[in-house]
């Protein structure tokens, strides 16, 4: 039945409603619980025993023990990272080269540390990467003609990839100069 005043059902009734009660047994009967294995049954000190769990950790919460141990775990952690970041850093500026590179050039050998001032300038890489987004763009523009016609953007672009192809091959030169194989 609805009650139009209050849009509210209302059952009839001989309407069972629902049963709210605790559905599990009294304590002592708990054993006794058909299906359940005995150590899946809780015991009547476990509640105790939460209680006190409970108890203790609002305690200890009163106390301030738990803000000063997260203070310590948090500035432990900060140092840890602090540290990981000085490690870093100062492995990024003691890098350790080989004595020798292709059998023959030495850390002083002025080629060879012109193509390591090259290499760690900072600009350089983003040159690299320039260089590799423009071929790829090119390559993109390049429209092949049948028995080898062309226009002139694709004649710019042969010209074009044969620049890329000189940045390419010395830039793998330097890399090589400067980390050859250790001898």
């Amino acid at each position: 039945m609805v009650n139009e005043s209050c849009r509210m059902y209302i059952p009839e009734g001989d309407h069972q409603g629902s049963n709210y009660t605790n559905p599990l047994p009294a304590l002592g009967t708990m054993n006794s619980t058909p299906g359940l294995a005995t150590e899946h049954i809780a015991s009547p000190g476990a509640a105790l025993s939460w209680q006190a769990a409970i108890d203790a950790a609002r305690q200890a919460k009163l106390m301030g023990s738990t803000a000063n141990a997260t203070i310590s775990t948090v500035s432990s952690t900060q140092r840890k990272r602090q540290q990981y970041s000085k490690q870093k850093k100062q492995g990024a500026t003691t890098a350790t080269r080989p004595p020798r590179a292709l059998l023959c050039l030495t850390l002083k050998n002025p080629i060879r540390r012109a193509c390591i001032s090259i290499v760690e300038w900072k600009p350089f890489e983003i040159i690299i990467l320039l260089t590799i987004f423009a071929n790829c763009v090119a390559l993109a523009v390049y429209i092949p003609f049948p028995e080898d016609d062309s226009n002139a953007t694709n004649s710019n672009l042969v010209s074009a990839a044969g620049i890329f192809l000189f940045l390419a091959v010395h830039g793998c030169d330097m890399g090589t100069i400067l980390t050859s194989v250790r001898s």
